[in-house]
């Protein structure tokens, strides 16, 4: 096989490769309180179910559906189960939910649905202890009778609550031109 030929097909066949480099990007979340006062609810659950989408799902529908049953609550999920919405990705900032485990949940609210990202406060409850400790431990922290309830943080339509998150494309594009340009220079030597 001519050398040339081989080269040339290398290149059109990384050029033309897709890009699924996208990766989830956050600002650094605000503290506990702050981030309490931004959500429209705050609670401790346990996942009693995750629903991933099915295949042939619209991608706007493309999100995972948790169930949760709700243990210490700090604002908001008043029902004993709550069912909060995230990303199917953790590369559009969704948050890998595992069945059974038990999480501190920082949900923001759209369309009259739950939803919270790889940007919010939510981690695994272990790791929320310092959350936890800012929240008032087992008791709720009682409204400021004289403060007027924050607004949950608005979300585009179409996104479930990704707030302070963005997600970029990586470098695969740069990549690739700069194989490109190794391999034209490795060309012009040999011609």
């Amino acid at each position: 096989m001519n050398i040339r030929l081989f080269v040339a097909a290398s290149i059109v066949a990384v050029l033309a490769a897709p890009r699924v480099a996208a990766a989830c990007k956050c600002m650094p979340p605000p503290p506990p309180q702050e981030a309490m006062a931004g959500s429209a609810a705050v609670f401790e659950g346990t996942v009693t179910d995750v629903r991933k989408p099915q295949s042939g799902d619209e991608p706007s529908q493309m999100s995972v559906e948790v169930e949760l049953r709700v243990g210490r609550r700090f604002k908001g999920a008043e029902a004993d189960t709550v069912t909060v919405f995230t990303a199917e990705s953790s590369a559009a900032c969704g948050y890998g939910f595992e069945p059974g485990g038990t999480y501190l949940v920082y949900a923001g609210e759209t369309d009259g649905q739950l939803s919270t990202n790889l940007c919010s406060r939510t981690a695994r409850i272990e790791d929320a202890s310092a959350d936890l400790a800012a929240l008032g431990g087992d008791t709720p922290p009682e409204p400021d009778p004289g403060s007027e309830p924050q607004p949950p943080p608005t979300v585009e339509p179409g996104k479930r609550g990704c707030g302070g998150c963005t997600t970029g494309a990586g470098s695969g594009g740069a990549a690739g031109l700069l194989l490109a340009l190794a391999v034209a220079l490795t060309l012009r030597r040999w011609a």
